[in-house]
């Protein structure tokens, strides 16, 4: 066995020390900036529908309400994972807001954490790792995602992003494993199952590929398993889950030429429980605040 050479030992020291203090950075940082969030309450807008109006959430979870979250949409959406995220909530801390923002917070801390420790693991830079992951951490588009109780879904599918990463790595840089293959695969529909939008994750896993894995051209499956085969294989079912969804929710909009008239969009059927308020007329508008 060649020896080390001192500075190699040096680096590999420095790095055991440095992984942990820049993880406990991110948690602080993330901390820091959205704990205020843990005295807010909910919002009029969309929290109701997700949250505190709907009473297969708010009666926490429930096999009844897992049942109902795979096989009904919510909020016009098809989302089970991020319906079953809130039946916990609810079951945790009732209906007192603090601890569902709690829940998004640690959500968004640990998938800063989790894209620092693969960003380095996938390209072995370990600063520029780190200011990519404190920008994520911090950065005022976020606030949005972690500071919104209806916008679990965002925090949610983003934290099953990075996992799926993270799988993705382990895979590409190993011998071919149907383990790891479908360790990815899981992870991806779980995050599709979290927020639709994740269909657009194969395409960064082609981009990966090209660079820092350097698999371009080469690999087991290459081609097919990367990307291509994520979304022939679930890309037609969750997207058909979604369309219905948004179709249902259409059909129960109530878009009669009286609801438009006084500003409202009422929802009938399956999504009822819920409606948009009215603008406020314009004398409130010059009132003092």
């Amino acid at each position: 066995m060649v020896p080390r050479k001192p500075e190699e030992q040096s680096t590999d020291s420095v790095g055991k020390r440095t992984v942990p203090a820049v993880c406990v950075f991110l948690a602080l940082a993330v901390l820091l900036v959205f704990s205020r969030t843990l005295r807010h309450g909910f919002i009029n807008f969309d929290d109701s529908v997700y949250v505190y109006t709907n009473a297969e959430v708010t009666n926490g979870l429930t096999w009844h309400g897992i049942g109902w979250a795979f096989t009904h949409s919510h909020a016009g959406f098809w989302h089970p994972l991020t319906s079953i995220s809130h039946m916990l909530d609810c079951q945790l801390y009732g209906l007192h807001a603090g601890g569902h923002h709690l829940t998004s917070v640690l959500l968004h801390a640990a998938t800063a954490i989790l894209l620092f420790l693969v960003l380095r693991r996938m390209t072995g830079a370990l600063w520029p790792s780190a200011f990519v992951a404190v920008v994520f951490a911090i950065h005022p588009l976020r606030v949005e995602s972690v500071a919104w109780v209806a916008e679990r879904k965002d925090v949610l599918s983003g934290l099953f992003f990075v996992l799926t990463l993270a799988a993705y790595v382990g895979y590409a840089r190993h011998p071919f494993s149907w383990a790891r293959y479908l360790s990815v695969v899981v992870l991806f529909a779980l995050g599709l199952m979290a927020k639709p939008v994740l269909v657009t994750l194969p395409l960064v896993l082609l981009l990966l590929d090209y660079w820092p894995l350097g698999r371009w051209g080469t690999g087991p499956f290459f081609g097919v398993g990367t990307g291509p085969f994520f979304g022939a294989g679930t890309g037609p079912f969750f997207g058909e889950k979604t369309s219905l969804a948004n179709r249902r929710l259409t059909e129960n909009m109530d878009l009669s030429p009286s609801a438009a008239r006084g500003g409202q969009s009422h929802f009938r059927g399956e999504n009822a429980g819920w409606r948009r308020q009215s603008p406020p007329r314009r004398e409130n508008w010059d009132s003092p605040l």
